[in-house]
């Protein structure tokens, strides 16, 4: 097995994994700690890396336990997927609210990772928060309120823009919709996520309109409580993937002449493989 070190962030979540080499095929017993680490922890760290698409798409691939490789499914390619605001991309600027790419869906993305291509010093972190750990540490009352009941997520920007922010938006947008519990079940580890997101997230269906809100606003106090917020600030070689069903992300505003951000985003299921349900490119950024 290859001399892989995993080390805990500073953070109730996420590892930080040294020593991979993504130049070499990754062995039997390597993968194996990586997909342990990655559902335990539900974000990986690496940093320092040569990182071709391949290898990027490869790693994605081990984290999830795909069966075959997705780089070679039919129409596999590597069009649009630059998160930049370098040139036209997705995302490119604005401010991203916290969420789970896809949450709108029956099946959302199981894995997102990012690729620092050419980051500037102070360009904007990518801020991360875990579904996972806000339900283990919800408060019992606020736990028990909330058990039985469903929230309905939408595609689009929930939270009404303030007149000072530009939030970021993505053309490829349907007005696709889901209902979830609002404690989720995960589907890999079985463990219990607090399904919600200030993006994505429009009501609680139980409830009359104002009690929702008010019970969403509790929600979102607790899951982006500091506590529970990760903040990677980018530099070039950066990797950073990350269970999209336990933890969210979101980023603070970019604009065209903010410092270059060029990340490349890889994800599973791959989007040649996830537009061929839903016949519409996917909307995504970070």
């Amino acid at each position: 097995m290859a001399k892989v070190e995993i080390r805990d962030l500073d953070a109730p979540y996420g590892a930080e994994v040294l020593g991979w080499d993504p130049t070499h095929p990754t062995d039997d017993e390597t993968g194996a700690l990586l997909r342990r680490t990655y559902d335990e922890r539900g974000l990986l760290l690496f940093r320092d890396l040569d990182l071709t698409f391949e290898a990027q798409q490869g790693l994605v691939d081990v984290l999830v336990g795909a069966e075959q490789d997705s780089l070679a499914a039919e129409g596999a390619t590597t069009e649009g997927n630059l998160v930049s605001n370098q040139q036209d991309s997705t995302s490119a600027t604005g401010v991203l609210s916290f969420h789970a790419d896809a949450m709108w869906s029956d099946d959302p993305f199981k894995l997102v990772s990012l690729y620092a291509m050419e980051v500037a010093p102070d360009a904007a972190p990518t801020r991360f928060a875990s579904m996972e750990h806000a339900w283990q540490t919800l408060p019992d009352d606020l736990r028990a309120r909330v058990d039985d009941l469903h929230a309905f997520h939408g595609e689009g920007q929930y939270i009404a823009p303030e007149t000072d922010v530009e939030y970021a938006f993505n053309e490829a947008q349907a007005n696709r919709s889901v209902v979830t519990p609002v404690g989720w079940h995960h589907p890999t580890t079985g463990r219990r996520v607090l399904y919600v997101s200030e993006q994505q997230t429009r009501s609680v269906i139980e409830l009359p309109a104002d009690e929702s809100d008010a019970l969403l606003r509790d929600l979102f106090a607790h899951l982006y409580d500091p506590a529970n917020v990760f903040e990677h600030h980018w530099r070039d070689g950066d990797l950073v993937a990350w269970d999209n069903l336990a933890v969210q992300h979101g980023r603070p505003h970019v604009g065209w002449d903010s410092p270059a951000r060029t990340l490349r985003r890889a994800v599973f299921p791959p989007p040649w493989l996830w537009s061929v349900v839903y016949d519409i490119r996917p909307a995504a950024g970070m």
